[in-house]
């Protein structure tokens, strides 16, 4: 009888793998933007002119005064990396290992499982676009995640209430490692 017994638990998991290496892709694409806007590889003149997307029922369009210099697309750019792409993909990560802990809670170590809750928390509820570590009650301690580059200690007691860094959870290179082990425990169910 289709489906078998765990067939859909492992499309299901196939399906959230697939959506998180996409989303990380995202964050890959704009960290790659950002890079490439703060060394001036974006010519800020031809990056500036209007654009028209025609849709079947209408055309939308974007003046040019939206970034008139180069200052301007390096400071979206890293809005778009730090604020909107870290936030989604924490996001989805959060919702991965609900998945994997609702199959196996086992398999998640708490610190993990928390950690990465911390960080979407802090996109969550960001301050004048800012987003902020929000770490109170069971939340507000240290963290250890063994990772293939070595451990990463994270307390965030020192962090609640501060605006969130790439650099509090060891830099971007730290957080693929984080997506990577979230990655590998989902591929396990």
């Amino acid at each position: 009888m289709w489906p078998k017994e765990g067939a859909l638990e492992a499309m299901k998991t196939m399906k959230t793998i697939e959506e998180l290496d996409q989303a990380f892709l995202q964050l890959e694409f704009a960290i790659k933007l950002m890079c490439h806007a703060e060394l001036g590889r974006i010519d800020a003149e031809e990056f500036n002119t209007d654009c028209d997307i025609r849709f079947p029922k209408k055309t939308l369009s974007f003046i040019s005064s939206a970034f008139s210099s180069i200052d301007e697309i390096i400071l979206a750019a890293q809005n778009n990396c730090s604020i909107v792409t870290m936030g989604f993909t924490a996001n989805c990560l959060d919702s991965v290992l609900t998945d994997v802990a609702k199959v196996n809670p086992s398999t998640v170590p708490q610190d993990l499982k928390d950690m990465v809750f911390m960080i979407r928390c802090a996109f969550a509820h960001p301050r004048e676009l800012v987003p902020c570590w929000e770490a109170r009650g069971p939340y507000a301690r240290e963290y250890r995640l063994n990772l293939p580059s070595g451990p990463l200690v994270v307390d965030t007691r020192l962090l609640n209430g501060r605006p969130f860094q790439e650099s509090d959870i060891g830099g971007f290179e730290r957080y693929f490692e984080i997506k990577d082990e979230v990655r590998r425990l989902a591929s396990l169910l």
